[in-house]
């Protein structure tokens, strides 16, 4: 690999490694036809999840209320305060808000920057380990080529934030693993904490941590006092920021977010099979091609023949496999209808392919039979670059849904309000949203959501009586109850896209 080795000075070569990365990524966005769909709101599969982030900002935004104190539209919590994943990039985005106006794009933008962070070090690391700028390039730009990373990463989905911050952490694992400086053990704990503390799950990353640096603690007869501290001061912070939030969640009377796991053992057969049909035979074709699949098993096959003679290599990979496998058993179920737990497992496969790739290549003497590998790998991340953007496509073009039916049934609905002069302090109950905050959003007013007239009938007849405006989506399928018509007879009717706005003024 020699004639591909960079020989730059350290800031130099930092120069390099961000320059070409920076140009790797936007190919990779470009190829895919990212830009295509850069300024939609949010739309198509898991609408209610980007709306739910969109909703968090807006509520910061909206109501001042302190770091501590997020919420959602949906006034179903107490004054609609509500708690999930540590809030920082929401709380960013709102401060952003004050400059920028509240739109849908700010957060989106944050999401890609997190992404590009995740492919930088993830190309940082990859060199680290192999001191090939084609290969690490390469390499990273087939790991990124997934359609889930790609889909979720120009949104607002905080699995990318936490995804962004774990690649940082596991380029100074590698920087400790080969030179035991205590500032590489200090950062990767830092980063590690900031990516669980915006997804739980990837916490198990700081488990493999810990156990691996105490090995080469152990090999290097160094001291592992620091390794073992800031471990559980990581593990304290972390845990700090969940159980807040789910005391913020029971004192508020907020039960729409989980934030636990849902383990196998725990759910009927028929789930379990169903999860793992799910797996098996429609999210498998989402997460990555086929051939980059059967590209990285041949590859783990074929490296593990040269990394077993690396004993912390093979404890590694171990490692990354059976907490890879804990993590599908604790949320299997989860996958039947949310791709994007798969982004947890996404960094075992980038550190397992990645060293066995390197052990290969390493022990490659010809450089034809070395010309080839690379060549190879170039079609194939070619190849999984255009079926993400087919994939992509489908996604955008299929993405009408009982969930997303607001982004259509209400695009333009805020300033249509704004218009006819209806405040922004106005409470709104809407009908015919499956959502948690997707009529809401449009709206941008907070207020109650039902699907349906016949859903808990009696909270709805409550909140009719404190709304300031009934929206009933699609009356022709939502149709009005009687009693309900004859109490509307002399409120003000407003049509927008064939949706009735109701004023309760006078509802009686």
């Amino acid at each position: 690999m020699q004639p591909l080795t960079l020989k730059y000075s350290r800031i130099k070569q930092s120069h390099v490694l961000f320059f070409t990365s920076g140009v790797c990524f936007l190919l990779l966005l470009v190829l895919t036809g990212i830009p295509g769909y850069f300024w939609s709101p949010p739309q198509g599969i898991h609408f209610s999840r980007h709306i739910d982030s969109f909703s968090y900002s807006y509520y910061y935004f909206s109501e001042h209320s302190g770091f501590f104190h997020p919420g959602n539209f949906n006034l179903e919590s107490i004054n609609g305060r509500c708690a999930s994943e540590f809030p920082i990039m929401y709380y960013i985005t709102s401060l952003l808000y004050l400059f920028f106006g509240v739109n849908f794009w700010t957060l989106k933008i944050i999401t890609i920057l997190m992404l590009f962070l995740g492919f930088l070090y993830c190309v940082k690391m990859v060199f680290l380990l192999c001191e090939n700028l084609i290969l690490s390039v390469l390499l990273t730009t087939l790991f990124f080529t997934s359609t889930v990373i790609l889909y979720y990463g120009t949104f607002y989905l905080p699995d990318i934030h936490a995804l962004g911050f774990l690649m940082v952490s596991l380029y100074y694992f590698f920087l400790y693993f080969k030179f035991q400086e205590k500032r590489h053990l200090l950062k990767l704990y830092i980063f590690i904490t900031l990516s669980a503390l915006l997804k739980a799950s990837f916490f198990y990353y700081g488990c493999i941590f810990l156990v691996m640096i105490l090995l080469i603690s152990k090999r290097e007869k160094i001291r592992h006092g620091q390794n073992i501290l800031f471990f559980f001061l990581s593990l304290i912070i972390i845990a700090s920021w969940y159980v807040y939030a789910n005391r913020y969640n029971f004192a508020n009377n907020a039960w729409y977010y989980t934030l636990s796991p849902k383990p196998f053992w725990k759910e009927s057969r028929e789930r379990i099979t169903l999860a793992l049909g799910f797996i098996s035979n429609y999210w498998y074709s989402k997460y990555y091609f086929q051939s980059t699949f059967h590209f990285f098993f041949l590859t783990f096959l074929l490296g593990i023949f040269y990394v077993r003679k690396i004993s912390l290599y093979l404890v590694l990979f171990f490692s990354l496999i059976s907490l890879s496998l804990l993590y599908a058993s604790l949320f299997l179920t989860q996958f039947i209808h949310h791709d994007y737990y798969f982004i947890a497992i996404v960094p075992a496969i980038i550190i397992i392919v990645t060293l066995s790739l390197i052990s290969i290549v390493k022990n490659i003497p010809n450089k034809l039979i070395l010309s080839c590998v690379y060549i190879s790998l170039l079609v194939i991340t070619i190849l999984s670059a255009n079926y993400a953007k087919l994939n992509l496509h489908r996604r955008y073009s299929n993405n009408f849904d009982s969930f997303s039916a607001p982004r259509y049934l209400l695009y333009g609905a805020n300033d249509y309000l704004d218009s006819i002069g209806v405040s922004k302090e106005s409470k709104f109950l809407v009908i015919g949203d499956r959502s948690q905050n997707g009529s809401l959003a449009f709206l941008r007013r907070f207020g109650w959501i039902y699907p349906n007239f016949q859903r808990d009938t009696i909270n709805r007849n409550t909140n009719l009586k404190v709304a300031d405006y009934l929206v009933v989506l699609r009356p022709s399928v939502n149709t009005i109850p009687k009693n309900i018509q004859e109490k509307l007879k002399n409120c003000d009717k407003y049509v927008y896209y064939n949706n009735y706005i109701y004023s309760l003024k006078n509802y009686k």
